[in-house]
């Protein structure tokens, strides 16, 4: 409840962690306060290539905060979630350009610009965001760089992970077999743990909860027949009132679930409706970055990297393979796009 809790409140722009410097958290808003003015000059600062001993030193802020202010998206009014940033509902202190010009000078490779791609890119072996970098020869990449060091992952191309998003997408678009594999996968509903029957079969929870109701209620009708003690009553209303809040509880997760799973449905349909009308290969060809990047924040939830395989993962539908060669890529040359839905 907590997990989706969080997750809900996401969504909606909101905050969910500690306030950072700068703002103060007032009825669970995000607030900019009196230090407001020194995260602008942070910025101002590093995108005239102030070190950032020299920007703690002028604004005396401590080194780790200037650096962790340098790297929070927070600023530009969005919000974090499970290493994801979404867009919040608070006031931005910079724009999207002053945040652009200080990250020029943060992080030697590091590309400044923004690929169509970025913040979706994952690991497959250690699960941690891939970072954006360059190689000096203009060609850019998506490398597993971690506390400055990373996993074992090879560095792929922003361009061949592009062309493996389309591959994907075009698959979902146009191929009516898949689509119903995952109509099929997306009906299988599961639940939490059922509640037994007093024969050991599963009972639903409602039918559960009303058993136990009407327990309690003769336990009730027994005490004020006075043909039970009151040590008795206790105990034995203390059990039935913790078994009245278990399954109440299952049968509020299990309400959150099937909301959930038609959500994914209803959005896996919508999907589904605008690939099946779009050429998305020659769409991509044609559009400028900006354009692609709003089909990718509509589309695509994330691309997974695999030494042998992308996962495309498409809003509302399961993970869809597709294999480095398929896409001009190194890597296995085996044919199977789709293999692992």
């Amino acid at each position: 409840n907590v997990i989706m809790g969080n997750a809900r409140a996401v969504r909606e722009g909101k905050w969910i962690n500690r306030p950072k410097t700068g703002y103060d958290l007032i009825e669970g808003e995000l607030v900019p306060n009196a230090q407001a003015p020194f995260i602008r000059e942070v910025f101002r600062l590093r995108a005239a290539k102030t070190s950032l001993r020299s920007i703690a030193d002028q604004t005396g802020l401590n080194y780790s905060t200037v650096d962790s202010i340098l790297k929070s998206r927070i600023y530009l009014g969005e919000v974090l979630h499970n290493g994801e940033w979404f867009p919040g509902r608070h006031d931005a202190i910079i724009s999207e350009e002053e945040w652009r010009a200080a990250q020029r000078s943060l992080g030697r490779g590091v590309q400044p610009s923004r690929d169509v791609l970025t913040g979706r890119v994952r690991c497959g072996l250690c699960g941690r965001r891939m970072a954006l970098q360059q190689n000096g020869k203009g060609g850019t990449f998506y490398k597993c760089w971690h506390r400055g060091v990373g996993c074992d992952q090879s560095a792929r191309s922003t361009k061949g992970l592009g062309r493996a998003v389309v591959k994907g997408l075009h698959l979902f678009g146009h191929d009516e077999g898949l689509r119903a594999a995952v109509r099929r996968r997306l009906s299988g509903r599961t639940g939490g743990s059922p509640v037994r029957g007093t024969r050991g079969r599963p009972a639903s929870p409602a039918k559960a909860l009303k058993t136990l109701t009407d327990k309690r209620r003769k336990l009730l009708e027994l005490f004020f027949a006075e043909a039970i003690s009151i040590e008795g009553f206790r105990e034995a209303e203390k059990e039935l009132l913790a078994a009245i809040e278990a399954v109440t509880g299952q049968v509020e997760r299990e309400a959150q679930e099937s909301r959930t799973h038609d959500d994914l449905e209803a959005r896996f349909e919508q999907v589904a409706a605008i690939l099946q009308n779009l050429d998305i290969e020659v769409l991509w060809s044609q559009a400028t970055d900006e354009e692609r990047r709003v089909l990718v924040e509509e589309l695509v939830e994330s691309v997974v990297v695999y030494p042998d395989h992308f996962e495309i993962r498409v809003h509302g539908a399961p993970p869809l393979t597709v294999l480095p060669g398929e896409v001009g890529m190194k890597g296995s040359q085996i044919v199977g796009v789709g293999d692992g839905t």
